[in-house]
């Protein structure tokens, strides 16, 4: 097997950020990053819940607006509620998915459970190639108050 040559580090410059918003509460933390050293502005967030960091690139800053709209919506919704049948059986709502952007090409999504009215997933990737993360409630509430906390620093 051959030897790996060496890395040109001159041949693509490092890329450099600035945080452009950021929200954080109890054990969460989301950051807005921009681009500083491209001419197009590049986004990207950085999400931390607990000992889960990850990070993915948005097309715009009003996907996180979006996300924080997508929460109001879902969170202890009815429409989003399991129902018990006459027979005794649960009849499960459908999940429903926010892309907030991707990683290397994946998606990183946020997804809110059929099941229970107040669960979310974290999801990285997708059908059977994915780490799929599930936060507890206290840290999807902080995910909440941070991802509203980021959208009120940047006012869109």
């Amino acid at each position: 097997m051959a030897e790996p040559g060496p890395v040109d580090h001159e041949s693509e410059p490092a890329e450099s950020w600035g945080l452009h918003a950021c929200g954080r509460d109890g054990d969460v933390e989301i950051e807005l990053l921009e681009s500083v050293s491209r001419a197009k502005p590049t986004w990207e967030v950085q999400l931390t819940v607990g000992m889960f960091d990850v990070g993915c690139r948005i097309d715009s800053p009003a996907n996180l607006r979006r996300l924080s709209e997508f929460f109001e919506q879902t969170f202890r919704n009815p429409k989003h509620r399991a129902t018990a049948r006459a027979d005794g059986t649960w009849r499960y709502a459908d999940e429903r998915a926010f892309e907030l952007g991707t990683t290397d090409g994946r998606p990183l999504s946020i997804i809110k459970d059929g099941k229970y009215d107040d669960r979310y997933f974290v999801v990285l990737g997708v059908e059977r190639n994915y780490l799929r993360f599930t936060p507890t409630l206290e840290q999807t509430l902080s995910l909440m108050r941070a991802t509203r906390q980021l959208v009120a620093e940047l006012e869109i």
